[in-house]
């Protein structure tokens, strides 16, 4: 290999020119709701919103969530407990949101496919020390 190939290869980088070159697309943004088009806007109000989801589908813009989920949780939590109703994610949807995140979490650190019906087996049998843990 000649030294100009080997320069050649030495300054390919791929980045934000590799990108804008159409080499690597980039993460797709996710729109909120804040950007879509409602039948009475005017055009100006659309132009505007055409305009946002274009720099942001480019990165230059970043959409920020218009509440935190955290707080819209809590405030529904409590409102049903004002109201006297029940929640809207129960004890069953707590229930298959923790067994999702579990699975996860054994998924990344087994670094294998996991299936649902794997956690009818966790808990039973000898239990196995976590990697990089000692048992006494």
């Amino acid at each position: 290999m000649t030294t100009a190939d080997a320069k050649k290869k030495e300054a390919f980088v791929a980045g934000a020119t590799m990108v804008a070159s159409g080499g690597a697309r980039g993460p797709i943004p996710i729109m909120t709701s804040d950007l879509e088009f409602t039948p009475r806007e005017s055009f100006l109000a659309r132009e505007a919103k055409f305009a946002r989801r274009w720099l942001t589908a480019k990165g230059v813009l970043v959409q920020e969530e218009q509440d935190n989920p955290v707080d819209i949780e809590l405030d529904a939590f409590f409102q049903s407990c004002r109201s006297l109703k029940p929640p809207k994610a129960d004890l069953e949807t707590g229930l298959a949101d923790s067994v999702a995140v579990i699975l996860s979490n054994l998924a990344m650190d087994e670094g294998r496919r996991v299936y649902f019906n794997e956690i009818d087996q966790m808990g039973r049998g000898e239990e196995k020390p976590a990697k990089g843990r000692q048992t006494n």
